[in-house]
């Protein structure tokens, strides 16, 4: 996860690899669970310099900056294009849904009212459902959001409220401060 010293980062870089951050290691982490993976080698690839010839090992390996493309040519969310007034619904839907994935449950087993922690959450799944969120709706959202926002339907209105307000970014009439001489 992370290296000690500049000689190791030189080794890693010299090699066409560099050390993953924590957040990395989380993704990684979910990614081996849910595909009952016995065993996996996380790690970051880096174009090579020119001249230099990765490691056969490595020649096969995308880059970074090659799978930063394919994500983009797939980024686009299902919400923007939900009207208004079903917006809150479909937020809570895709909450619900990914509360039941983490959590191995069916999607009719989760109650939207009823507390997670209840429900079995613990602090690894929140962290794993709040970055799926922040990538699904592409937002920043606090480490504490699960903790605070207990509930499916809570987390869900909240999302839906944060997400509005990057519509109604223009003040109204009534929040403009009026010009002084």
């Amino acid at each position: 996860m992370s290296t000690s010293s500049a000689v190791i980062d030189l080794e890693l870089a010299a090699r066409g690899t560099a050390d993953i951050t924590a957040d990395e290691a989380f993704h990684a982490w979910d990614f081996a669970y849910r595909h009952a993976l016995p065993y996996a080698a996380v790690l970051r690839t880096l174009p090579p310099e020119p001249g230099v010839t990765r490691p056969l090992i490595l020649e096969g390996l995308p880059t970074d900056e090659a799978l930063g493309a394919v994500v983009d040519q797939g980024a686009g969310s299902d919400w923007e294009a939900v009207p208004a007034d079903e917006l809150e619904a479909y937020v809570i839907s895709g909450v619900a849904d990914r509360v039941a994935e983490q959590m191995n449950l069916p999607v009719a087993a989760v109650d939207p009212h009823r507390p997670l922690a209840e429900m079995g959450l613990d602090s690894i799944m929140s962290v794993v459902i709040r970055r799926g969120l922040e990538r699904q709706f592409r937002l920043s959202l606090p480490s504490t959001l699960l903790w605070n926002q207990p509930t499916v339907t809570a987390i869900g209105r909240l999302l839906t409220r944060l997400l509005t307000e990057d519509n109604d970014d223009a003040p109204s009439s009534d929040d403009q401060v009026p010009a002084t001489a």
